[in-house]
């Protein structure tokens, strides 16, 4: 499985590269459409992980996210949008409240999670 950071660097640069460089050897319309939505979701990425942010870069993300959903929507039009989607436009507020999103989100929790994961309970209550 991969770790939400792991997700955010995939997303942020590998993907996008990787369907521009696909894009050159077999141009069509729909991978051109991929490669201009997963820009606008890197895009969308970068802006809100910030190290520092602002109103501007909580407008950036405003526009890259609803631009990314726009796209997605006319990519596969009966695509059913879900909580999550309706849920990352609420972040540009969170951004703009609370500041950079590195000092709230849940990568600490994440970190922890993984350490109890690994430890060996031997299906024995009270016993390590």
């Amino acid at each position: 499985k991969l770790k939400s950071d792991q997700w955010r660097s995939l997303l942020e640069f590998k993907l996008p590269v990787s369907i521009i460089y696909l894009s050159k050897f077999a141009p069509s319309k729909q991978l051109h459409q991929a490669a201009e939505s997963t820009a606008l979701l890197s895009a969308s990425i970068a802006s809100a992980v910030a190290q520092m942010t602002s109103r501007d870069h909580a407008n950036s993300y405003r526009k890259h996210i609803k631009d990314y959903l726009g796209s997605i929507l006319s990519i596969s039009p009966s695509l059913r949008l879900c909580p999550n989607h309706h849920s990352a436009l609420h972040l540009a507020n969170l951004l703009e409240r609370y500041g950079p999103l590195h000092g709230w989100w849940m990568y600490p929790f994440e970190h922890v999670i993984g350490q109890l994961q690994n430890i060996n309970m031997n299906e024995k209550f009270g016993m390590i």
